[in-house]
């Protein structure tokens, strides 16, 4: 409820200002070199100002297809700093007429020069209508098995699909002002952890929070954003905080157009869009920057294209609640809350940047570390998926546990299935400052031949972490069908009988609707167990999730008929039994196969 008084008062706030009036355009044909401009931003507080500039000339067809307007800026705070960080977006006049947005510079240059966006082309691309949040992914066939190697990959970009490291870029090139990145709450750590990806994205991270002198928004009874002025895109707000800084182009009505160049290149979007004070320009021999807070929500960004974001005051975001539990043997739980944006590419980012965050602040900086991660990611309409692992090591848990909950919902978002919309996260965490984990050293077992419906006594010795030797045992109730003849038996943990379970049948590793992938995810093996399992080659069908062994030939030609291709999979091995000897409370690796002869009755 409080949150729809605020979105109500945001909405009220817009209709009393009043719609703004939109500036006349100044036609890109009638742009010349020689001419006077002006160009309009906020270097401190929310007051714009105006310094002048002078056209070079306009780059025909620079930015994939659209023009650029160059332009060499002037004045003695512009002329000390070049463009910086935070201008993007800068509304730039001819005669007092709207020419275009301030948008990109050249890099390692400390010449005034900068790339002017023709307004008229960034609000032709926009259009009216945004239409819905864009889905992640064309649907069809997806591959789990990739899923886990991420989530088993030590690499963040390649676990969460990130795009690869730019290069250095030559000085001769024209790139988008960088965007200034206001991180709250934020640890060094984290910081550098996540510099190199935010800079790739086009990011400048700032370490920064709410400053007590922000005022509290614009003057009453006029707009709550004006060209010129400091914009903020929320990505992530509650506990922790993450805004980008940009400035305003123009205010049509209730329409709003800023950055002069793609943001994300999001498409379709709802992020939160917030007005903004300037603290100050930060001068920097590498890329001066605006420092700013994040004010007031005023509406949300809608679009995020190739020459700027188009947002509306008054508009909601669409954002997702993320609920995380730390517990610490040396402190109460703590508990933080916050909301991230809905993307299909942004969200698993922002939710692994926010748990490294949380679990980095409650753990030891340095040494050794076991998280016990427990997941819950409830979808639309009240279903959930449970996920729970183990992570034990003695530098990255605090990363490996994040990408534990951040990789599945990467899946879920860019799997484009329908009906198949995240409503929430809660995340729970156990943190032990030690190494807790075993390996399985050898399995001894009371008999090799028994008949099917008897009972084998297995007895597993693991190695702990200290070198210390233990035992469990487990009674193994054969199955009273098993057919008879040999039969495989594996002993070990859930990662290696996966990696088993891809080799001998990888048709099991594909999905290809909704149910089957929530399903893949429901049943992800952990790592803090035993598993046993009994199997054998031979012909059977997997199908709705079950499995159908040692199938008669007229049955497998019924599974493999034209009408069923794609509800069921042939199988190349029967599955007799697979069970988990249950939660032992630490890490679980290695594996061991033997064969047991099951004799005829």
């Amino acid at each position: 409820m409080n949150k729809l008084r605020v979105w109500f008062a945001i909405a009220t706030i817009a209709a009393l200002a009043g719609p703004a009036a939109a500036a006349e355009v100044y036609p890109l044909a009638q742009v010349k070199r020689g001419q006077s401009a002006t160009v309009r931003t906020c270097l401190e507080g929310r007051q714009v100002v105006e310094f002048p500039a002078e056209v070079l000339g306009v780059l025909e067809k620079s930015i994939s297809g659209y023009d650029v307007v160059l332009i060499r800026l002037s004045g003695a705070e512009i002329e000390r700093t070049g463009p910086f960080s935070g201008m993007s977006g800068s509304p730039v006049y001819i005669d007092g007429k709207l020419m275009g947005a301030l948008a990109y510079s050249f890099p390692y240059t400390t010449d005034p020069v900068a790339g002017v966006t023709p307004f008229e082309q960034m609000r032709a691309l926009f259009g009216t209508e945004p239409g819905p949040v864009a889905a992640g992914g064309p649907g069809g066939v997806l591959d789990v098995g990739t899923m886990l190697d991420r989530m088993a990959s030590p690499d963040m970009r390649t676990a969460l699909a990130l795009p690869p490291p730019l290069g250095g870029g030559e000085a001769a090139a024209l790139r988008p002002i960088g965007t200034p990145l206001m991180l709250s709450g934020c640890t060094p750590a984290v910081l550098e952890q996540f510099r190199d990806v935010f800079r790739d994205l086009g990011f400048v991270p700032v370490l920064g929070g709410a400053s007590a002198g922000a005022t509290g928004g614009a003057a009453a009874g006029s707009p709550p954003l004006a060209p010129g002025a400091g914009a903020v895109v929320t990505l992530v707000r509650g506990d922790i905080g993450m805004g980008a800084g940009g400035t305003v182009t123009e205010v049509d009505g209730e329409t709003v157009y800023a950055f002069g160049h793609p943001f994300l290149q999001a498409g379709r979007t709802a992020m939160p869009l917030h007005d903004s004070e300037i603290l100050a320009v930060v001068r920097n021999l590498n890329n001066s920057f605006k420092f700013f807070t994040t004010g007031q929500p005023v509406g949300a960004v809608l679009q995020d294209r190739l020459l700027g974001v188009m947002g509306r005051l008054g508009a909601r975001p669409d954002l997702i609640p993320v609920a995380v539990t730390v517990e610490t043997p040396r402190k109460p739980p703590a508990a933080f809350a916050i909301e991230v944006v809905r993307d299909p590419f942004l969200t698993p980012f922002l939710v692994n940047y926010a748990l490294f965050n949380f679990l980095q602040a409650e753990e030891r900086a340095i040494g050794a570390a076991t998280i016990d991660i427990t997941a819950e990611i409830t979808l639309t309409g009240g279903e959930t998926i449970p996920i729970r692992n183990v992570i034990s090591s003695p530098l990255t848990a605090a990363q490996q546990a994040a990408l534990f909950v951040a990789v599945p919902l990467q899946y879920i978002f860019s799997s484009g299935y329908k009906d198949l919309d995240v409503a929430g996260v809660r995340v729970k965490a156990v943190i032990r400052d030690e190494l807790s984990a075993a390996r399985i050293d050898s399995v001894q077992v009371d008999r090799a031949e028994v008949r099917a419906g008897e009972t084998v006594n297995l007895k597993i010795n693991l190695q702990q972490q200290d070198g210390r030797m233990t035992a469990m045992g487990f009674p193994l109730h054969l199955p009273a069908d098993l057919p008879a003849g040999p039969v495989q038996v594996f002993v070990g943990d859930g990662a290696t009988l996966t990696q088993l379970d891809r080799q001998l049948e990888p048709g099991l590793f594909t999905v290809s609707t909704a149910r089957q992938l929530v399903g893949a995810l429901r049943n992800l093996r952990q790592n803090a167990t035993v598993y046993v399992k009994l199997y054998r080659k031979g012909d059977g069908i997997f199908s709705r999730g079950h499995s159908f062994p040692a199938l008669p030939a007229s049955w497998l030609d019924i599974f493999s008929g034209s009408r069923t291709q794609g509800a069921s999979v042939p199988l190349r091995y029967i599955h007799f039994l697979e069970k988990s000897l249950g939660d032992q409370n630490y890490v679980i690796t290695g594996a061991q196969n033997f064969q047991l002869d099951i004799r005829p009755e």
